[in-house]
């Protein structure tokens, strides 16, 4: 059966030896948990979905801060796909810097945008 790919790409902020800085683990772990939730409910459509991790240097957040922490799915930010208010305000906090991730709002961002898929 061909499996269509929902891409999910986050960016995370990184050390100079390409590991997640610790604030970011966290915030893997649920990355991964909403990819294996969706897996679940996206499969039996024919669906798959797949992360991407870009890495952000820390010399690079220095210039590009907001964009630490930021989900894309096939391509469009995350927040284009939930109502505005489910979202958090931008901080200047590692991997929290355009929001407060959690499992919920990534499954669900990421079932609107599977069933345009459909």
């Amino acid at each position: 059966m061909f499996m269509k790919i929902l891409s999910i790409e986050w960016r995370r902020l990184v050390t100079a030896d390409g590991e997640s800085i610790s604030q970011c683990n966290e915030a893997y772990a649920i990355v991964l948990h909403a990819i294996d939730k969706l897996r679940e409910h996206l499969r039996p459509m024919g669906i798959e979905p797949s992360l991407v991790i870009k890495p952000i240097s820390e010399n690079e957040s220095k210039t590009y801060i907001c964009e630490t922490n930021q989900i894309f799915i096939n391509g469009v930010l995350i927040s284009l796909w939930l109502d505005n208010s489910s979202m958090q305000t931008k901080t200047q906090e590692p991997c929290r810097a355009y929001q407060l991730l959690s499992q919920e709002l990534i499954v669900s961002a990421g079932l609107k945008a599977a069933a345009l898929m459909l």
